[in-house]
């Protein structure tokens, strides 16, 4: 009899220890009352710094050198160019609703740092009898020597023309430099087939802040 008791007991002790802390509730998912909203973000506008364009100084003879005994030209200035463009951007407004997308108006001012590589190749054999001996970049009334030209601008926009001189200079390869009437019939029929070929490269263009 006890024993019976005791079973009988210990269940009903155990349901009111778990009901004295609070088990038995009812839990539901208000699932209906969920919120939404969007929020905003935008796009700034993007600048492309174009194809580079190559064109002689604005002197006569600035695209020619001339291979003299005394008073040799060996002086070439070019100018490049490269124009600006403008891709714009825009936004969409934060809300409850999607925001409606709205395109940027107003141009932005910023700063670039564009590396220009400037590229000079003898051939056709007039390379066996002058040499480069320098490429100047003029700017600021400084000049750079070298074959790449890293140019910061400042206050760039949409539509801005990016315009860099250089100015090339040659010298005679001192074995080579005719001597006598016969080394110089030999080097007039060695260049007739001579070419001077410019390139000018834009290597990059990145935002400089």
């Amino acid at each position: 009899m006890k024993k019976r008791m005791l079973a009988v007991m210990l269940p009903v002790a155990a349901f009111v220890a778990l009901a004295g802390t609070g088990f038995g509730v009812w839990v539901f998912n208000a699932t209906s009352n969920g919120s939404t909203t969007h929020a905003g973000y935008s796009v700034t506008n993007a600048y492309s710094v174009g194809s580079i364009s190559l064109a002689k100084g604005t002197n006569a003879g600035d695209d020619t050198i001339t291979l003299d005994q005394n008073n040799p030209d060996f002086q070439l200035k070019y100018v490049t160019t490269s124009k600006v463009t403008e891709a714009l951007g825009g936004s969409s407004a934060a809300g409850e609703s999607q925001g409606a997308w709205g395109v940027n108006t107003t141009s932005d001012t910023f700063k670039v740092k564009a590396n220009y590589k400037f590229e000079v190749v003898l051939g056709g054999g007039l390379d066996n009898y002058i040499a480069i001996k320098s490429i100047n970049r003029e700017t600021s009334n400084a000049v750079t020597s070298g074959t790449a030209f890293d140019v910061t601008y400042s206050s760039v926009t949409k539509d801005s023309v990016l315009t860099e001189t250089y100015d090339i200079e040659f010298d005679w390869k001192s074995d080579n430099k005719p001597a006598t009437i016969d080394a110089y019939i030999k080097m007039v029929n060695a260049v007739k087939t001579g070419t001077i070929t410019l390139t000018a490269t834009l290597n990059s263009a990145v935002y400089e802040a």
